[in-house]
């Protein structure tokens, strides 16, 4: 076993990385199920396309047609296109049931994400122990402190809730769906791209290669089958006391 940090490698964290991200996805859609349930979701989605078929047959148009199938429109089509979408903006049910189905979008997703981070990524970690989660298992890594000491329930928590879930899953979803719902600028694409940025300065000028999970808690991804973790700063301590003083007794001078 070896004191100092042995990192995992590139390969093998991005291969831990798809592996928890298949399992995680697994769980959300699991949980979206009973979700999508509760809150009454399939019924929202049929009274809206049900109101606004009636406005794409009165009008004869595509709604959702693209800004090139448009552009393919005659003059008479764009004039109904636009008497359409005037008319959609005065509909106060519709836009009701719009913004009921946006809204019901984003709680479906990022609760389905929440419980799925919280069992991936936490309950799962606590229970293998080192910060393992079942893709890291499988390959053989664990997260334990920058210092060789390893990771405690509330760095776990800040890694995997804060950091994975907050700062790297829920602001780029939360983003890109008010994006599609037509309730954010492109603001939101500039803030997503922002993150992945961090994200790629961090993993190339830090140290350790961090993630901005990894940062917040000041952990690191390693190979535990080479790499010594202590269970306290002080075990940490100790043991490089009796290193310095191997060292000394075996210096011949």
């Amino acid at each position: 076993m070896i004191i100092d940090i042995q990192k995992a490698s590139f390969f093998k964290r991005l291969s831990a990385f798809l592996l928890d991200s298949i399992i995680l996805i697994l769980v959300a859609v699991a949980v979206a199920v009973p979700i999508s349930a509760v809150l009454d979701y399939p019924s929202t989605v049929e009274a809206f396309e049900t109101h606004y078929k009636q406005y794409e047959e009165k009008y004869e148009i595509d709604a959702n047609m693209s800004a090139a199938e448009y552009d393919k429109l005659t003059p008479e089509q764009k004039e109904r296109y636009e008497e359409a979408s005037k008319a959609l903006a005065k509909d106060k049910e519709i836009v009701k049931l719009y913004t009921s189905l946006m809204n019901k979008t984003i709680l479906v997703v990022l609760i389905s994400l929440f419980f799925a981070f919280i069992v991936t990524e936490l309950a799962i970690p606590l229970i293998f122990k080192n910060g393992q989660t079942l893709g890291k298992k499988m390959l053989s890594l664990g997260v334990m402190r920058v210092d060789g000491v390893r990771i405690s329930s509330f760095q776990l928590f800040a890694r995997s809730v804060f950091g994975k879930f907050l700062m790297e899953t829920t602001i780029p979803v939360l983003v890109i769906m008010l994006e599609f719902f037509g309730a954010m600028s492109g603001m939101g694409l500039i803030i997503t791209a922002l993150i992945f940025i961090i994200q790629v300065v961090l993993l190339i000028a830090t140290k350790n290669n961090s993630t901005i999970h990894d940062y917040m808690a000041v952990t690191v991804v390693v190979d535990v089958n080479s790499q010594m973790m202590f269970d306290s700063p002080e075990d940490l301590i100790e043991y490089k006391k009796k290193l310095h003083e191997e060292t000394v007794r075996n210096s011949p001078y």
